[in-house]
């Protein structure tokens, strides 16, 4: 999919989650540094990357990541579940 439409956030934060999964969170964080700016109203994609981060171990950037994504509203359901 990303071939065909590879500035498609959905898609990238789709992989990101396979990524994650299979353990390559550097993989995963590249995602959703692409993802972000792509759909930046999408609040989930801070929340994953504060996983990600957290998973990483840097709790500060982390921590930062969710603060940002309780700033903003969330555009989607999974996002208002995550809070």
């Amino acid at each position: 999919a990303l071939a065909v439409a590879p500035d498609d956030p959905a898609t990238l934060r789709d992989r990101a989650l396979a990524r994650l999964a299979l353990g390559d969170r550097p993989g995963a964080a590249a995602d959703l540094d692409r993802a972000e700016p792509l759909d930046p109203g999408h609040t989930r994609v801070w929340f994953m990357r504060a996983e990600v981060r957290a998973r990483a171990g840097d709790r500060a950037a982390a921590g930062r990541d969710r603060e940002e994504g309780l700033k903003r509203t969330p555009g989607d359901e999974p996002s208002w579940v995550t809070r």
